[in-house]
């Protein structure tokens, strides 16, 4: 099976992710994976937690709407590639206070009704909700090929002057539990995010939330409620823009 092939079965499936230790290569996988999926589809619109930039003239194709919130699921989404990086932090199995219960169910149909995919990155699969997790259709696991040095700062040096960014993916179709690899050089893709940004946890204030909280809470605690969230969705789209700027300043240098 060729790469378009494969690449054609992934893109056919609603929710991916993309799964491993630290520093195998899970965000700039992600990355990619978004772009190839949008150029396959014909459809460049993207709801990213994290800030993706493809250069002064592809970014002309993409529209990338930053995810920082889950009112962002009120909102219409059509033909969108969800990426979530560090998919626990807003899925996780093993926080009792986890946003899992508040926003999964929401999160899940709307985004099959919407005809979209979310593609996520996850460092290990039993992190994950478990409401989740069962809907899970494409697991890539991704490890670089070859390797430079014990040092990771090290070893990321030398990769860069080589421009070797060879990945193996191994990929689990679990909705037809059928196994494939794939080799791919992700150099070209390194520029396209911020290797050094850190999503922060959504902020959860979509409106079937709010309106039970409404509900259940004083006026004045609502009110603190909504000045809280306020607050909060303020200091993660400042660090989603900081950060979307530093790439295109980046992208503009000769």
């Amino acid at each position: 099976m060729n790469t378009k092939e494969i690449l054609d079965i992934i893109s056919s499936r609603k929710v991916i992710l993309i799964a491993g230790e630290y520093g195998r290569g899970k965000s700039l996988s992600g990355t990619a994976l978004i772009f190839m999926l949008c150029v396959l589809s014909g459809s460049y619109n993207i709801l990213s937690n994290i800030p993706l930039y493809f250069g002064k003239e592809l970014n002309k194709l993409f529209n990338v709407t930053s995810l920082n919130s889950s009112s962002e699921f009120d909102k219409d989404h059509k033909k969108t590639r969800i990426f979530h990086d560090e998919l626990q932090r807003d899925f996780g199995s093993r926080d009792f206070a986890s946003s899992s219960a508040k926003i999964l169910s929401k999160f899940s149909v709307d985004f099959r009704k919407d005809d979209s995919q979310l593609i996520g990155t996850i460092q290990f699969m039993d992190r994950l909700d478990t409401a989740l997790n069962e809907i899970v259709q494409i697991v890539i696991i991704p490890t670089f090929i070859h390797t430079y040095s014990n040092n990771a700062k090290e070893d990321n040096k030398i990769r860069l002057e080589k421009k070797d960014f060879w990945v193996l993916w191994k990929i689990q179709d679990k909705q037809y539990d059928e196994a494939y690899e794939l080799k791919l050089n992700l150099y070209p893709y390194i520029k396209f995010y911020d290797t050094n940004f850190k999503p922060y946890p959504l902020v959860i204030n979509h409106g079937e939330y709010l309106d039970k909280q409404e509900k259940n809470l004083t006026e004045k605690k609502f009110d603190n409620l909504t000045d809280r969230l306020r607050e909060k969705l303020s200091t993660n789209c400042d660090n989603w823009n900081e950060s979307y700027h530093k790439l295109i300043m980046r992208s503009n240098e000769p």
